[in-house]
């Protein structure tokens, strides 16, 4: 009997524990970060918004500077993608120029071998 009394306490002990730690956490949507502005206050803004402190006073960038400031990041980001995909593309290609000549020089070595070793053999 003193095992369950025991095992009841311990567990309603753990629950309360665990209560605590889930109201503390506060969720966070997706693409939103939280960051300390001071102290222990707390703010959430979007991920790699600008912050600028002016006194007291916490500055978020607004909306339309953000989006403008993402999408302009983001143009930069598919134009060197694009490069690279380029030089990818040429290297492929010269890749395949070789692949093709060391082809053509192994059957002329090919070639070669065979006119050779019946010629060697005829020793008369």
């Amino acid at each position: 009997m003193k095992k369950y009394i025991l095992l009841s306490l311990f567990f309603f002990l753990a629950m309360s524990v665990a209560s605590a730690q889930d109201a503390t956490k506060r969720e966070i949507p997706e693409g939103m970060e939280e960051i300390q502005i001071g102290g222990s206050a707390k703010l959430i803004v979007p991920k790699g918004a600008k912050i600028r402190k002016g006194g007291a006073q916490v500055i978020v960038e607004g909306t339309k500077e953000y989006m403008t400031r993402r999408f302009f990041e983001m143009e930069q980001q598919l134009t060197e993608l694009q490069r690279h995909l380029a030089d990818m593309e040429q290297r492929q290609a010269d890749l395949l120029n070789q692949i093709e000549t060391l082809k053509n020089a192994l059957e002329k070595q090919k070639e070669i071998k065979k006119i050779a070793v019946p010629g060697a053999g005829n020793a008369n």
